[in-house]
C-alpha cells in the first residue's frame, strides 16, 4: 500500500511538473533571477524561522493540558518534522512529531498526535477563511476573477477543503464534548473484530481524545487562535518580501489569496516536498492574480520552495542528529512498530 501511495504521489507531482513548465519560456527565467533583489533573501528565510518558533510556542498552548514542555524541544521535533515532510512521503513529518514528543517526555503519543491534527485545522480554516474573504474583497464580490470562473476546478477545490476543514473541526468538537457518546460509537463499530484490536482501538480514541483538551480551556484556546493568526502572518510575509525580491507589487493583504492557493496545493497528494504541486499552484495565482508570465510565476515558486527548504532542512538535520534519529528507526515508526 505504501509503494501504490508513493508511485500516486510522484506521478502526481510529474504532471503538476509538467502543466508548470510547459508554457515556460527559459530566456524570460534567466532574466527573471537576473534582475530578483537577492537581498531579500534573508528576511524571507527570517520570516520562516519565526513563523515555525511561534507554531512551537502554539503547541505549547495545545499540549500544556497533558505537560508543560519548553518551547525550545517543541521546536526543534517541528524542524525534524518539516525536514521529513520534505524528504519522506505520506507526511511521515507528522507522525514522528508525536513520537518524538511521546518518547522524550514519557507522554502519550496518541494524545499528542491529536494536538497535531488540531493544529491542522486550525490552519487550514484560518488560511482558508482569511484567503476567501481577501478573494472576494479583491475581486469585489466577484469569483469570475478565480481561473475559470465559478464552475471551475480551483473554485471546486475552495468548497471542498471549506468542507473538510469544517467537518474535520466539527468531529475534533464532538470528541471533546461528547466523548462518551463517540466512544460508544467506536465500540459498537467495533463489535465484527476480534476483542484484542477492537480493545487496542478503544484504547487509542481515549487517548485521541485526552489530546483535545485545548477545547476545554478558554484561554489556551484564545491563545493558540491569536498565535494561529500571528503565525500564519509571518508564513504570508515570507511570500510577500519574495514577491517584493521579483518587483511585484501588490499589498501585503493581497498575497493572502496565494497563500490560500499553496494551502489548496499541499492537500493534494504528491511526491515528498509537495514538488510540482507547490510550484504550479503559486505559479498559477501569479499568473491570474500578479498578471506575470508564466516563466516569472516560476521562478518565484522555486525560490519560496528553495528559502523554505533550507531553513527546514539547514535546522532539522541539526535537531535529527541531536535526536540520534536513523532512517531505520523511523521507518519502524511509521510502521507502528
Amino acid at each position: 500500500m505504501k509503494i501504490i501511495k508513493a508511485i500516486i504521489g510522484f506521478t502526481i507531482s510529474i504532471v503538476f511538473l509538467w502543466l508548470s513548465l510547459k508554457d515556460v519560456r527559459w530566456v524570460e527565467v534567466k532574466q527573471s533571477f537576473q534582475a530578483m533583489n537577492y537581498f531579500y533573501i534573508i528576511p524571507v528565510c527570517l520570516a520562516i524561522f519565526a513563523a515555525n518558533y511561534f507554531r512551537a510556542i502554539r503547541w505549547r498552548y495545545m499540549l500544556v493540558h497533558i505537560k508543560r514542555i519548553p518551547v525550545r524541544s517543541l521546536f526543534e521535533i517541528i524542524m525534524i518534522s518539516n525536514l521529513l515532510l520534505n524528504v519522506l512521503p505520506a507526511r511521515i513529518g507528522d507522525v514522528i512529531r508525536a513520537y518524538l514528543i511521546g518518547r522524550k517526555y514519557n507522554i502519550s503519543k496518541m494524545a499528542s498526535f491529536s494536538t497535531v491534527v488540531i493544529e491542522r485545522v486550525f490552519d487550514g480554516i484560518f488560511t482558508i477563511m482569511l484567503f476567501v474573504l481577501v478573494l472576494w474583497l479583491v475581486a469585489g464580490g466577484r469569483m469570475a476573477m478565480v481561473p475559470g470562473g465559478t464552475d471551475s476546478y480551483v473554485t471546486k477545490a475552495i468548497v471542498t477543503v471549506c468542507i473538510i476543514f469544517t467537518g474535520a473541526l466539527g468531529a475534533l468538537l464532538l470528541m471533546h464534548f461528547f466523548p462518551d457518546r463517540v466512544l460508544a460509537v467506536v465500540r459498537t463499530a467495533m463489535r465484527p473484530f476480534p476483542e484484542k484490536f477492537s480493545g487496542r482501538v478503544d484504547s487509542l480514541a481515549r487517548l485521541f481524545i485526552q489530546g483535545l483538551g485545548v477545547f476545554g480551556n478558554m484561554k489556551n484556546l484564545l491563545a493558540a487562535i491569536l498565535i494561529t493568526v500571528i503565525e500564519w502572518n509571518l508564513v504570508n510575509l515570507s511570500n510577500y518580501l519574495c514577491l517584493l525580491g521579483f518587483g511585484i507589487g501588490k499589498e501585503f493583504l493581497f498575497s493572502f489569496i496565494l497563500l490560500g492557493f499553496i494551502i489548496i496545493a499541499v492537500m493534494i497528494p504528491a511526491a515528498p516536498g509537495f514538488v510540482g504541486t507547490y510550484h504550479y499552484a503559486v505559479q498559477l495565482c501569479l499568473v491570474k492574480f500578479y498578471d506575470v508570465s508564466s516563466s516569472v510565476g516560476m521562478s518565484y515558486a522555486w525560490v519560496t520552495w528553495f528559502c523554505s527548504l533550507a531553513v527546514n532542512a539547514t535546522l532539522g538535520f541539526i535537531y535529527y542528529n541531536k535526536y540520534h534519529l536513523t532512517l531505520d528507526a523511523i521507518k519502524n515508526i511509521d510502521s507502528g512498530e
